[in-house]
Order: C-alpha cells, then sequence, then structure tokens
C-alpha cells in the first residue's frame, strides 16, 4: 500500500470483523474479536475522559496478558502515544525515563499498581488502573483523527550497550513493520496454511516493539495470539500443547533452554509447532539441527531493531538457514567498509519503511546512525556464499587486543560447544598492555558443575591465543529476564562481585610467574615491581611475560610476535623449564 494509505490501514486493523472468533488469550482465558474491539472502545473512552490527549505520551507499566493490547490500541484511537515499558526496569533508569518523558498519566493494572517501578513516578503523575477502567460500559463513538506521520509509540530500547534510548514510531512506521512481516511470512510460505487460520504463541515480552508489532499484526492478519503472563519452560510447554500453537515467537535464551531441557520434555506436547521464530542471535548450523532432530517445527532466525520496529532480516525456508538470513519484505540492506576489518565483512545499514523518526531527546545521536535514509546499525557482518549475512560484533563491543580484533560471537559460539555451558557472553575488558582482552560470563547447565577451568580448557583447544578469554565468570543468569543480554550490566555485576575461586587461582599463576620472573631478574626488587603482573587468569600469561621482558631488556615485540610464539606458551601451560626469549 502507498504511504497515504497507511493510516487508514492502520485503523482498519482496529475494527475487526465482527464475531466471536478467538484473538487474543491468556491465563485468564480468551478475548473474542467483538469483545477486544469493544472493552478497548471502552477503555479509549474512559481515557479520554481522564484527560488523555493526542499526542501525549502515556507508559504503560503492565503485566504480559491481553489488557497491554487494549491499552495500546485504546491510546491508538485517541492518537496518543503509547510508551510500553518492563516492569524490570532499574530504578536508575526509570528516573532517567521519567525525565525524558514527564508523564502526567501512566497505565498499570491492578496487579502492578504498588510496585516500585510505579510508585515512584514524578509528583504530580496520575496512575490510571486499566482493569477498573474496564468496568464502565461507555465506548468512544469514533476515533481521533490522525496523520501517518504522527508518533503512535515511543519504544526503550533494553539498554544491552548503555543508557536506554526512546524510539520514537509513527504510525506509518509500525504499519509499514506489520505489512512488510505479514508479505514476508505469506509470500515465503513459511507455514502450511492462511495466517489467519494459525495460533501463534508470543513469548517475548509486550514491552518490546516484538510484542507492539505483534498487537498490530494479531488485529491484520485476526489468528488467534496467546500472551501468558509466566514464562517458566513446565508452562510454555503446556500452553503449547493446550492451544496447539503452530507459530511460537520467543527470544534465543527460552529457545536454548527447551534445547537444554530437551530430554525432560515430551516431544508430543509441541507436535503442533511449525516455526520457532525467535531473534536477537544467531545459532550456529549443530545447534539447530540438534534442536530439530529432537522437536517438531522449524527455527527461524529473525534480526531487527527497536528502531525498525520490527524484523529487517530473516533465514528463509527452503535453503540452508544460516546466521541472521537474508533481507526480508521490504528491507534493503547493504555493507559499509569498516576500518581493519577483512575484505567481505563491514557495518550493516538497512532502509526500510519501518524505521523509526528518530530518538527522543537525542537528535544529535539520531543524525549520527541515520544519514541519507539509510540506518547505521553499528553491526560489523560478512556475507556467507549463499548470500546469508552473519554478524560478528557489535562495532562498539570488537574487542581490539594488542593489534587484533576479537569478534565475540566467535567466541561466545566456540564456548557454546561445551556441553555444560547453556548461554554466554563474550565483551572487552581494559588491560594496560593489550588495551583489551577478552572476558566472557557463561551460564551452566542446570545441576551441572560447570568450571571455569573447563571452559579455559576448551578455548585454549579451540581458539587462537589471542582470543582466549582472560577472565571467565560462572554466572546464573546473563540479564534481567528480558530479550537479550545486559553487557554494561554484567560488566557491572563483575565489578561488584568477588572471584571467590578465580581469586584463588590469580594467586597461584601470580606465584608462578613470579618464580619465572625471578628466573630472570633475581631478585632485583626495581625490576621485579616493574615487571609484576596482576591477571585475572593464566591464558594470556605467556604474552604478559614476553611483554614484560622485552620490555625490560629495551627491547620492543610486536603482537603478533608474541601470539605466534607457542613454544613460551607451552612452555607456562606445561611448566617446563623457561627458555629465555629475544636473548
Amino acid at each position: 500500500m502507498t504511504e497515504a494509505s497507511s493510516e487508514h490501514s492502520l485503523m482498519d486493523w482496529m475494527e475487526l470483523p465482527s464475531g466471536d472468533v478467538e484473538l487474543f488469550g491468556c491465563e485468564e482465558g480468551w478475548t473474542s474479536c467483538n469483545d477486544f474491539v469493544a472493552a478497548s472502545k471502552v477503555l479509549a473512552q474512559q481515557l479520554k475522559d481522564a484527560g488523555v490527549t493526542a499526542q501525549q505520551p502515556v507508559p504503560i507499566l503492565q503485566t504480559n496478558c491481553h489488557r497491554f493490547a487494549l491499552s495500546l490500541v485504546a491510546l491508538w484511537r485517541l492518537n496518543a502515544v503509547a510508551v510500553p515499558l518492563h516492569l524490570t526496569t532499574s530504578q536508575g533508569e526509570m528516573e532517567s525515563i521519567w525525565q525524558e518523558l514527564k508523564p502526567s498519566t501512566v497505565l498499570a493494572d491492578s496487579d502492578t499498581v504498588h510496585l516500585p517501578v510505579v510508585t515512584g513516578l514524578p509528583k504530580g503523575a496520575e496512575i490510571l488502573v486499566v482493569d477498573e477502567l474496564l468496568t464502565h460500559k461507555k465506548k468512544l463513538s469514533g476515533n481521533h483523527s490522525a496523520a501517518p506521520d504522527d508518533r503512535a509509540a515511543i519504544i526503550y530500547t533494553s539498554g544491552s550497550s548503555g543508557r536506554p534510548k526512546g524510539v520514537i514510531h509513527t504510525r506509518s512506521s509500525l504499519y509499514h513493520a506489520v505489512d512488510n512481516y505479514i508479505h514476508e511470512l505469506e509470500e515465503e510460505a513459511y507455514f502450511d496454511r492462511p495466517l489467519k487460520d494459525l495460533t501463534y504463541l508470543n513469548l517475548f515480552p509486550m514491552a518490546t516493539h516484538v510484542g507492539v508489532t505483534n498487537t498490530l499484526f494479531t488485529m491484520a492478519v485476526g489468528h488467534r495470539t496467546y500472551i501468558p503472563r509466566q514464562l517458566e519452560l513446565a508452562k510454555i510447554v503446556d500452553v503449547i500443547a493446550e492451544t496447539k500453537a503452530e507459530a511460537v515467537q520467543l527470544s534465543p535464551l527460552v529457545l536454548r533452554e527447551i534445547a537444554i531441557e530437551g530430554e525432560g520434555i515430551d516431544a508430543n506436547k509441541l507436535s503442533s509447532v511449525q516455526g520457532w521464530l525467535t531473534g536477537g542471535a544467531a545459532f550456529t548450523p549443530e545447534e539447530v539441527e540438534q534442536f530439530e532432530s529432537k522437536f517438531p517445527g522449524k527455527i527461524y532466525v529473525r534480526f531487527g531493531l527497536t528502531e525498525a520496529a520490527g524484523g529487517l532480516l530473516i533465514q528463509k525456508p527452503g535453503g540452508p538457514r544460516l546466521g541472521i538470513g537474508k533481507p526480508m519484505y521490504g528491507t534493503e540492506a547493504e555493507l559499509v567498509p569498516f576500518p581493519g576489518a577483512k575484505p567481505g565483512t563491514g557495518e550493516l545499514r538497512v532502509r526500510s519503511k519501518a524505521l523509526a523518526m528518530g530518538y527522543l531527546g537525542r537528535e544529535e545521536e539520531w543524525a549520527k546512525v541515520y544519514r541519507d535514509g539509510w540506518f547505521y546499525t553499528a553491526d560489523l557482518v560478512r556475507y556467507d556464499d549463499l548470500g546469508n549475512l552473519h554478524i560478528l560484533s557489535r562495532i562498539k563491543n570488537v574487542i581490539m587486543s594488542g593489534v587484533f580484533q576479537v569478534w565475540p560471537a566467535e567466541v561466545e559460539a566456540t564456548i557454546r560447544r561445551i556441553p555444560d555451558v547453556k548461554d554466554c557472553v563474550a565483551f572487552g575488558l581494559s588491560d594496560d598492555i593489550l588495551g583489551e582482552v577478552v572476558g566472557v560470563a557463561v551460564v551452566g547447565n542446570p545441576n551441572s558443575q560447570l568450571q571455569w577451568q573447563e571452559v579455559r580448557e576448551f578455548c585454549s583447544q579451540n581458539l587462537f591465543p589471542q582470543k582466549l578469554p582472560r577472565m571467565i565468570w560462572i554466572t546464573d543468569r546473563l540479564a534481567a529476564p528480558r530479550v537479550k543480554v545486559n553487557i554494561a550490566g554484567i560488566k557491572q555485576q563483575i565489578d561488584d562481585i568477588t572471584l571467590g575461586d578465580l581469586d584463588t587461582h590469580r594467586d597461584v599463576r601470580r606465584q608462578e610467574c613470579n618464580e619465572i620472573l625471578s628466573y630472570y631478574f633475581g631478585d632485583d626488587p626495581e625490576v621485579f615491581e616493574k615487571s609484576f603482573i596482576d591477571f585475572k587468569d593464566d591464558l594470556f600469561l605467556a604474552a604478559e611475560i614476553c611483554w614484560r621482558l622485552s620490555l625490560a631488556q629495551g627491547k620492543k615485540i610486536s603482537t603478533g610476535e608474541l601470539y605466534s610464539n607457542r613454544p613460551m606458551h607451552m612452555f607456562i601451560e606445561k611448566h617446563v623449564s623457561p627458555v629465555k626469549v629475544g636473548v
């Protein structure tokens, strides 16, 4: 459809055909098309009576259920701006959001109204309890007039790499995000029946761009969508069995949990599933093959951004499903050369009518990433021979270790091959010698006794020396229960914890290092102090000793020479007699 018809189509999706066909479901039961449309008009009228006006930002702090979808639609009927927010948002992040929004009205449920994230509102803000408003009968008689470029939603990024940003989406961008998705699924035949005949299970939080567009997607197609409040694995499996869901949209963290618990899950309960639609992280071919050998349905990885209100690339059916796939319907993708990157790799930039109009209060930051109609994603990617794109790293997360660029995705893929590993994330840690070194946070499978030594040994056998993790942190989770890993939060937690067994290991290796240095320099305190190594793990010990020795002897050894000096690494690892370097 044309840009001029976008607004009309968006409103058409809110005026569902009359009938008692089930639309949204949750633990409280299913809501029919008739009941959902009527309830959205009742809620819209109550919001209007409470003073909500066109283009007013209204935060939503509700639990995952159909009432969240009702709040979105009711606000859009008034041409107000929906601001879905996570109930798990930290106090610091919420204070920043309140400062940006300056809300006068906030929507909550009776079971969320007393939560700190709601009660910590700025003075003067009114809390409206949605389930209480829905007890009224008066309905909105007509939708507020609106234009395609009017704001429809402000969706905050997860803050996984810094302070969350408020992404402003228009009615037009939301329309195109959903319209593109419908065309993609229909034209590429991901399922064996029309979309309107499917039951859809949405396991993404409603307070994400996926949750927002899924509401419109459900209304545009008219299929059944179940939105569970709780995301426990046993509950998810039972819901799939009860609803006979054919399409399951879920985060990679949940999908990996299903794979890990495979032996304890009755695959017959999942027999209805045709497609597992996930995003936020790529899966290796081995992971996909292992999952699909146990359970019915195909895994389709979709790459999207909050700035695009949905998917941009997806693994297509009918061929090898690798990396993050190929551009979706309505999306153009290009690679822009990146300094130091290998041929065939570069920064991903995309163009789509689903792109947002900017960041709230951060015009200069938006101008840096949106130029000449293209959005620069800051993802370093490469093409394979089949035209699939593979993410190597976020550009700002590329680990510059000496003269080497280390891609976190490669380190993570290697560690995930360890049988007892559930998930992991790699990131850069500052280092006074190499600039940065690799750190990893690793989550073990339930009931496993995963130790950092096992991770270290596996990495030393499967990664080049410059890619080896210098710090390995075993933890029970990678982030708050959202959609993707919060790297900034993990680094903060690392700063705040005592490393336990790692401290003991560090002391032992420090003593060994000191013994080696003493072999070269004797007991000269001045040289010994200059050569002291405060390392967190021993995998970079050889490189550091080489470096320190070269400096002490007035020589300079390049980083490449350090890492190619395998005998020195072998000597350190096996504790054989020292051999002088550079002498």
